[in-house]
């Protein structure tokens, strides 16, 4: 289900996006062996995330003037979903959507939430569209256009989410089909806040030795860590050129840093629960 071609050992700037709707290109930032110089490392030469702090709640904050223009553009757009089924990007899932009790129940499977996961002073709507089969099921993130009340998509994704304080979101695959084990692949995002879009920076990942799965590459396993990491920016992931911990680590410590992650408070898509963003709290 990935993309192919591997790594380079130059560090690359992001090339500029010609419109925020439209999927941006991938950064490849993936070091070489030789060149790895890892920030912060633990007494075994890589970065220490084993002791990152516990997550941070980001709570649906009360209605001020300043966030009702967005809010209620927002409130718009799930009232639609929940009407009509019509994801607020236009797409519709189906056709035997009626709006009955039945559906409204389904649709309560859905959550949502408005918060300024990336940091840039304004919020954003997350919507985890879950109430389809599994290739049909989508994770969005939008910002809102002031002056128009327009939506923008800043990122389209499966709905697998992890949100980093440092602007990163990591998106999850729909399935883990690889020799990873417990590691679950995704691929890395990085906020732009230029753009105001997330900037797709790579895919990972990963082979467990525990599984037993024959021909494991131990020789590119120096750290000993029992994982070999396959980090990609073009097309399919193959089982080529796997990388040590130290050498995944360093290329991930750019956007996610020490780890913090940030918990968006997810609701139940209902009624009461959109008209909830509308009430001064």
């Amino acid at each position: 289900m990935k993309k192919t071609g591997y790594i380079t050992i130059c560090i690359f700037l992001c090339a500029a996006l010609t419109a925020c709707g439209k999927p941006p290109a991938r950064e490849t930032p993936v070091p070489s062996p030789a060149a790895v110089q890892t920030p912060g490392p633990s007494p075994s030469g890589t970065i220490d995330l084993s002791s990152t702090p516990e997550p941070e709640t980001l709570p649906v904050s009360p209605l001020t003037e300043e966030n009702t223009p967005a809010r209620t553009a927002y409130a718009a757009a799930l009232n639609t979903l929940l009407d009509t089924n019509v994801l607020p990007n236009g797409d519709k899932p189906s056709d035997d959507y009626t709006g009955s009790i039945e559906d409204r129940e389904r649709m309560e499977k859905n959550r949502f939430s408005v918060c300024d996961v990336d940091g840039d002073g304004a919020e954003e709507l997350i919507l985890l569209y879950t109430t389809a089969i599994t290739a049909a099921q989508r994770g969005f993130i939008f910002s809102c256009e002031e002056e128009t009340g327009k939506l923008g998509i800043q990122l389209e994704s499966y709905p697998l989410f992890t949100f980093y304080k440092s602007g990163a979101v990591e998106g999850g695959w729909s399935h883990n089909q690889g020799k990873g084990n417990t590691f679950w692949p995704y691929d890395l995002y990085r906020y732009d806040s230029f753009l105001d879009v997330y900037v797709d920076v790579g895919s990972v990942d990963a082979w467990d030795e525990s599984l037993g799965i024959e021909d494991y590459p131990s020789q590119a396993d120096k750290s000993g860590s029992g994982f070999v990491y396959y980090i990609e920016t073009n097309g399919s992931m193959t089982w080529e050129d796997p990388l040590d911990v130290s050498i995944y680590e360093a290329w991930r410590y750019p956007y996610v840093r020490d780890g913090q992650e940030i918990l968006p408070e997810y609701l139940p898509l209902t009624a009461e629960n959109i008209q909830s963003l509308l009430t001064a709290g």
